[in-house]
């Protein structure tokens, strides 16, 4: 008897942390788009300080985000986010919104990978 209420409870446990990481996947994911839609948006010359904003609270997140989601968009992301100050610097507005779009993109891409399953939780 014990056995199967151990069992449970991991299983109550297990579902718990993954609605709670899925939850602030798709909120982290939900404000990294954001954010790169407004940069989208932004006049040029605030891009380098919305970029570095981006990176910073990237920082803040990046290893949560590595540590409960094992996926090589996040390292890609990752890259993307953490290039964009350079690029707002040195290259033109343009460059920096093709790789706002490519970054929104992956983002769109991984909220899809990473829904709620069985494997998850198991």
């Amino acid at each position: 008897m014990k056995r199967v209420v151990a069992a449970v409870i991991l299983i109550v446990l297990s579902t718990g942390v993954a609605l709670w990481s899925g939850y602030v996947f798709e909120g982290r994911m939900d404000y990294f788009e954001a954010e790169m839609r407004s940069l989208l948006e932004a006049p040029e010359s605030e891009f380098s300080e919305r970029a570095e904003n981006l990176v910073h609270v990237w920082k803040d997140y990046s290893g949560f985000l590595h540590a409960v989601f094992i996926h090589d968009g996040i390292d890609e992301l990752e890259r993307l986010i953490l290039s964009l100050p350079l690029t707002a610097e040195h290259s033109d507005a343009d460059e920096v919104r093709l790789k706002c779009v490519e970054g929104i993109n992956l983002i769109e891409n991984l909220k899809t990978c990473e829904r709620l399953s069985a494997e998850n939780i198991l």
